[in-house]
């Protein structure tokens, strides 16, 4: 991850800390004068014509983006209404920074993305390559945005990407395809795949796929089936 000194320290030691941080931060940009420390910031200012800005947020609450903007959250966060009609959402692991920036300008947020919170605004063309190349890494590692749904939910829905998961009870092959007999709390899915997933039969799994049919037991076509990560210890 990039060594954003205003954000880690920010997050670790408070209001104070924030501002000490950033300030740090801000004496590591070789030309003060590309850079500011403020509280009345815009994504408009790192908007270009014909580039809508890249932000990585841990969160995102209380503004809107421009139509076109590529927005990453964390997997788990779920984006605004809003964000997810303007933007094109992914969904990445390890993300814990917080940045907007565009080709000429950039800004990064002491904490999550909203209105009130503190940021560095800043031209520094180091900087700016360094937030253009971790936006494109995470990218790159990054999937759409998709809903999850417990199985139970999925009654009724209309079709569409969905993110389900549960366990494999069985998996049987049947003209070139795979189809996998899926439980989460005593409710059944069936998941078609293209590979053999045979190996995964008892396990527990995350599924991406589109909800084809959900008349009595739903049935998903699978773009992506991998085995449930355990849940996060709680800090």
């Amino acid at each position: 991850m990039i060594d954003l000194v205003p954000v880690a320290l920010g997050f670790a030691l408070g209001v104070v800390g924030t501002f000490l941080a950033m300030e740090v931060g801000m004496r590591r940009i070789r030309n003060r004068e590309e850079s500011k420390l403020t509280n009345m910031w815009s994504l408009s200012e790192v908007l270009q014509e014909g580039q809508q800005p890249r932000i990585v947020a841990t969160r995102i609450e209380g503004l809107t983006v421009p139509r076109g903007a590529r927005v990453i959250l964390p997997r788990g966060v779920e984006p605004p209404p809003e964000i997810l009609r303007a933007a094109n959402v992914r969904v990445a692991e390890n993300v814990d920074v917080n940045f907007a920036v565009g080709r000429e300008a950039a800004l990064v947020f002491a904490s999550h993305v909203h209105p009130r919170t503190l940021a560095v605004w800043t031209v520094d063309k180091p900087m700016l390559a360094r937030l253009a190349s971790e936006f494109k890494k995470l990218w790159d590692a990054a999937e759409p945005f998709t809903r999850k749904y417990a199985i139970a939910d999925l009654a009724g829905k209309p079709q569409g990407d969905v993110e389900v998961g549960g366990v494999v009870l069985d998996a049987a092959e049947k003209n070139g395809r795979y189809f996998l007999r899926v439980q989460e709390q005593g409710h059944l899915a069936t998941v078609v795949t293209q590979d053999d997933m045979a190996h995964l039969k008892g396990t527990a799994v995350r599924i991406l796929g589109r909800l084809e049919s959900s008349v009595k037991e739903p049935i998903v076509l699978a773009t992506k089936v991998e085995k449930a990560r355990a849940p996060a210890a709680a800090r």
